[in-house]
């Protein structure tokens, strides 16, 4: 009333309407919706997650064949900073997937344009099934695939099925902790 009209208290000792839920009883009309409604006593939101900190988004990460990898940025440098929820080491990146090795039909998919936080911090404790970015021995070459080790030896996995195993000598640059989409 005081902004619209000059009238009233300024500041009044109400409490906001957005502070308080308003529940509603069977048959009750509701308010209007600027307050916010809990319906039978309960509500149908839920907090969004904690952030973490920020990862920077560096680069991409080839997801089919091994593709060498060049970061153009300098250190502290990033394309974007993207929040991550997910508990990170201080060395967490953020890379953009390309191709569609990780796509899959059905379970966890990585379509091209996806994002992933990998965390370079975990790679000690990588077991089979693990998501990861991997390197290829005596290259620059990296891909983004499941870590399978199987009888003693490793394979990289290709989320679709169209793709082979990958096996030879590779090293594990991180664990892929968490992916974030961009709409």
């Amino acid at each position: 009333d005081w902004l619209l009209t000059g009238r009233g208290p300024k500041h009044p000792q109400t409490p906001h309407p957005l502070t308080e839920p308003v529940i509603l009883q069977t048959g009750e009309t509701p308010p209007p919706l600027s307050e916010p409604v809990i319906l039978g006593g309960e509500s149908n939101t839920a907090p969004g997650p904690d952030i973490r900190g920020y990862v920077p988004l560096i680069s991409w990460v080839q997801a089919g064949d091994w593709e060498e990898a060049m970061d153009l940025l300098h250190p502290g440098e990033a394309e974007e900073w993207l929040p991550c929820p997910r508990c990170h080491g201080p060395h967490t990146y953020a890379l953009r997937v390309m191709g569609d090795s990780m796509t899959a039909t059905y379970g966890p998919s990585f379509p091209a344009g996806h994002i992933i936080f990998v965390d370079p911090d975990q790679r000690g404790g990588i077991t089979s099934g693990d998501f990861v970015v991997a390197k290829l021995n005596g290259g620059n070459a990296v891909t983004f695939k499941v870590f399978v080790e199987d009888a003693g030896r490793r394979f990289l996995k290709p989320l679709n099925t169209q793709y082979d195993l990958i096996q030879g000598e590779f090293h594990i640059l991180g664990k892929v902790i968490g992916a974030y989409v961009q709409l």
